[in-house]
């Protein structure tokens, strides 16, 4: 069956090895994820690749470093979505329950493996991020 993208809730993305799978495989895709998963922003992992190397003190073997990624400060998901203007949570309704519509704000995120959602202002419900 063709498709463009995998969706998932965080049952799945809250899985680096699930999305490591996709990205070995070039899919795109959308997955939510706990509150507590770690992102790294992509300005930071930027900043973190164009760092010079610290000056060699001494001979013997090289020295390895970690991937600019793993340089970047590590930030908990619900922190980088609550930091999010409310011009970036769009109204969404994605299809009609028993009880209406079902709609939300939802805001995705330029970071690695990371979307939130929330209830709408002024309705009972929990955050997701």
């Amino acid at each position: 069956m063709p498709f463009s993208v995998v969706v998932s809730d965080s049952a799945y993305g809250d899985h680096p090895a699930f999305l490591d799978g996709l990205e070995a495989r070039g899919l795109a895709c959308v997955v939510g994820v706990a509150s507590d998963f770690g992102v790294h922003l992509p300005e930071e992992v930027a900043a973190a690749a164009q760092r010079p190397l610290p000056v060699k003190k001494k001979a013997g073997r090289p020295r390895h470093h970690a991937p600019p990624a793993q340089q970047a400060r590590l930030c908990r998901a619900a922190e980088v979505v609550a930091a999010q203007p409310e011009a970036a949570w769009p109204t969404i309704t994605w299809r009609r329950g028993s009880d209406g519509p079902l709609t939300k704000p939802f805001v995705a995120l330029g970071v690695d493996r990371a979307v939130g959602e929330r209830p709408l202002p002024g309705h009972a419900g929990e955050k997701t991020w």
